[in-house]
């Protein structure tokens, strides 16, 4: 290996799983597990393992161009320095080495986009953050790796962080049949397959700064994903309600308003999902001069039994212009005159199946003075509203378990007793174990989040993320030798 040497800061592994993952033999490795291992940074200089055999081609992928642009930015940084006459080709988005070697980078926004790479030819292939990927793409793109030289040996490495929509087939395939560091075979190809865990605490030139800490701040599961690793983080329930903290008694709800209602000054809320064989949920909504809400009231539109149990996910059938005019009532009764409204976008469309009238379901509310404005359903909010509820869920306690940052959310218990049996009781996706599984009773939890997500609880600043490598070069010295 040609190396250009850069004494001033080199670029060398770190001791343990970053240097274990670059010395692995083996033909299939995924290494990560916690967020800050050191992990892309590694599938940039294993990449060029190889490289000084002239029929050498490698291919990297992300799931998106705007990450693809990270990775490749950072290469500019590694691979100068690693080879001299390392030239970068921006139309190919390929690096290209005086030998001919080539190191390629291409991303799969879509299953589909594997035809690109169909009739090609790779000595290796990595997957950067491999949980964004579907298990199709993966095993689709493993039959693009092979070589008619044999000095050269064909491998596939992986990154990723718990999570994603590719969370549960890369910890069956990876994480489960052994221990983390122990090589086991494939049983259908008999091919080799190793997982090497790593996690912040490995990689110092990272732990040294702030990220620990803020990922010490994320919501539980979140929080054992990415700062412990912890593949298992996103089962069971995704969110808890704690009686005396979260969820008051009709007294404790009486002291802290000073009466049977959230004061008059407070500004009002009202969320609604709409639901019609499944049910609707309307939560109202009053906040404190602090910033908390507190909801104080609900309508789930939820059937009943003969004996009165609920039959969960089934809704009343009640027709917009009903609802309408019954929400427009309490709201009367209460004396409430100034309340704002937010529903989804869907109440904005024409013709839905469970309305017919040719006209958007808003236009009921809004004939009898029930006004709402959209909330945000685009691409990622149902993540970003799962962690606006869990920052506003949020709250600690000193050593003598004194309540000493509250939480940004109280329910009336006794009042919204459907929020408090649903919300508990939702469980992460199996197919996407960042998010809730909406399959289940997921409707108030739809309103509230939509609250949460409108109006943010506390300061939430855009943090870069520390850039611990800006002056790191690959040392001469590297040890490229397969243990």
């Amino acid at each position: 290996m040609s190396a250009v040497v850069e004494t001033a800061a080199p670029w060398a592994p770190n001791p343990g799983p970053q240097t274990r993952f670059l010395q692995s033999r083996v033909y299939e490795v995924l290494f990560g597990g916690a967020a800050g291992g050191g992990k892309s940074e590694a599938l940039l200089v294993d990449a060029l393992r190889q490289v000084h055999r002239p029929k050498y081609r490698a291919l990297l992928l992300r799931r998106s161009f705007p990450e693809l642009r990270e990775l490749i930015t950072r290469s500019r940084d590694i691979y100068p320095s690693a080879w001299s006459g390392a030239r970068f080709n921006k139309q190919e988005k390929a690096w290209q080495f005086p030998n001919g070697a080539v190191i390629e980078f291409g991303y799969l926004a879509q299953d589909d986009d594997v035809y690109r790479y169909q009739g090609q030819e790779y000595s290796y292939v990595g997957w950067d953050e491999v949980t964004h990927f579907s298990e199709f793409a993966y095993t689709y793109l493993l039959s693009r790796v092979r070589t008619t030289d044999p000095g050269i040996q064909p491998r596939v490495r992986a990154t990723a962080n718990p999570g994603g929509r590719g969370h549960a087939w890369v910890k069956a395939r990876f994480v489960d049949p052994a221990p983390a560091g122990t090589v086991f075979q494939d049983a259908a190809t008999g091919t080799s397959r190793v997982f090497i865990a790593s996690t912040l605490s490995d990689n110092p030139h990272l732990a040294v700064t702030d990220y620990g800490r803020r990922l010490e701040a994320l919501p539980e599961a979140d929080r054992r994903a990415l700062l412990e690793g912890d593949w298992n983080a996103y089962e069971g329930s995704v969110f808890r309600l704690d009686a005396g903290v979260h969820v008051l008694t009709r007294e404790q709800c009486q002291a802290l308003w000073g009466g049977d209602a959230p004061p008059s000054e407070w500004p009002r809320f009202r969320v609604m999902d709409w639901g019609y064989a499944r049910p609707f949920a309307i939560l109202w909504i009053a906040v404190d001069s602090q910033g908390c809400a507190h909801v104080y009231r609900e309508w789930y539109g939820v059937q009943l039994d003969a004996r009165g149990g609920v039959q969960a996910n089934v809704g009343l059938r009640l027709e917009p212009e009903e609802v309408a005019r019954r929400v427009a009532e309490i709201e009367r009764h209460a004396g409430e005159k100034e309340v704002t409204g937010w529903t989804g976008p869907d109440l904005f469309d024409v013709g839905r199946r469970d309305h017919g009238g040719g006209r958007p379901i808003a236009e009921s509310f809004t004939r009898h003075g029930v006004f709402h404005t959209e909330w945000p359903a685009g691409p990622g909010s149902r993540r970003a509203k799962k962690i606006a509820v869990h920052e506003r869920l949020a709250y600690k306690r000193n050593a003598d378990g004194q309540l000493v940052q509250p939480p940004g959310l109280v329910i009336a218990g006794e009042a919204c007793v459907h929020l408090c049996r649903t919300l508990p009781a939702l469980e992460y996706d199996a197919h996407n174990p960042e998010d809730v599984d909406t399959t289940g009773e997921d409707h108030a939890y739809d309103a509230l989040a939509a609250f949460c997500l409108k109006r943010p609880w506390g300061p939430r600043p855009k943090q870069a993320r520390p850039d611990a490598y800006a002056d790191r070069r690959v040392a001469a010295d590297v040890n490229w030798e397969w243990a």
